[in-house]
C-alpha cells in the first residue's frame, strides 16, 4: 500500500529501518512539513519528518473548470468505486449513513463538526471524498473522468498535488476493486427503524 498520508503515525522496529524506508522521500532540508510523527517499536522515541515535494504550480482562477465542487457527481463516484478510497482501498461509509448514525447515536463525542479537531476519528477515516486526482486548482475537471472516491486522511494528504508529484499511482489507471460492499447503503432502512 502507498503511503502519503499526513498527521498519521508511521511504526518501524527502528531508526535504521526508517532511513532505509524513507531515505529518498523525507528531506530533512525540504520546506514542506507532512506533520509525520514516526514510532520506533519498543521505545518512547518519535521524529517529525519533512517530505521534499515542491508547492504545486497553479494556474490563473480563470482558467480554472467554473465548476470546483464534485458534490454533483460524488454518489455516482461513490457507486462506481464500490465505496472504497481508490487511494488505499479502506472501505468508505456512504455520507447518508453516517449522518444517520450520529442522529440515533445522539452522542456529544461521536460528531462530525465544523473543524478537523471536533470530527471524531472513525468519521474522518471513513468519510468518502470524491476527490479530483489531476487537481481542480492545476486545471483538472470537475467530472466523473477525473474523480475518485477517496477516504478524508488521503485528500488530505493528496492536498493539490498531482500523483505524479507524490510518486503515487494513479488511481485511474486500474479498476476499482467491487465486491458486496456498499457503503452501508443497504443498511439505512433498518437505521431508520430504530
Amino acid at each position: 500500500m502507498e503511503c502519503f498520508i499526513r498527521n498519521f503515525i508511521y511504526v518501524y522496529r527502528s531508526k535504521k529501518c526508517i532511513t532505509n524506508h524513507w531515505r529518498e522521500i523525507f528531506d530533512p532540508a525540504a520546506q514542506i512539513f507532512l506533520n509525520s510523527n514516526v514510532m520506533y517499536k519498543d521505545s518512547n522515541e518519535t521524529d517529525n519528518y519533512i517530505c521534499n515535494i515542491p508547492k504545486p504550480q497553479l494556474i490563473d482562477e480563470e482558467l480554472r473548470d467554473k465548476l470546483r465542487s464534485p458534490r454533483k457527481y460524488q454518489n455516482k463516484v461513490f457507486e462506481r468505486d464500490g465505496y472504497k478510497c481508490r487511494y488505499c482501498g479502506i472501505r468508505l461509509i456512504s455520507q447518508e449513513f453516517i449522518k444517520l448514525f450520529i442522529k440515533n447515536l445522539d452522542s456529544p463525542i461521536f460528531q462530525k463538526g465544523a473543524t478537523n479537531l471536533s470530527v471524531h476519528g472513525i468519521i474522518i477515516n471513513t468519510w468518502p471524498v470524491a476527490d479530483h486526482v489531476f487537481p481542480w486548482n492545476m486545471g483538472g475537471q470537475t467530472n466523473l473522468e477525473n474523480l475518485v472516491s477517496s477516504c478524508g486522511s488521503c485528500n488530505y494528504g493528496k492536498d493539490g498535488y498531482t500523483c505524479e508529484q507524490l510518486g503515487i499511482e494513479d488511481p485511474l489507471l486500474r479498476k476499482p476493486i467491487l465486491d458486496k460492499w456498499d457503503g452501508l447503503l443497504s443498511r439505512i432502512n433498518e437505521l431508520k427503524r430504530v
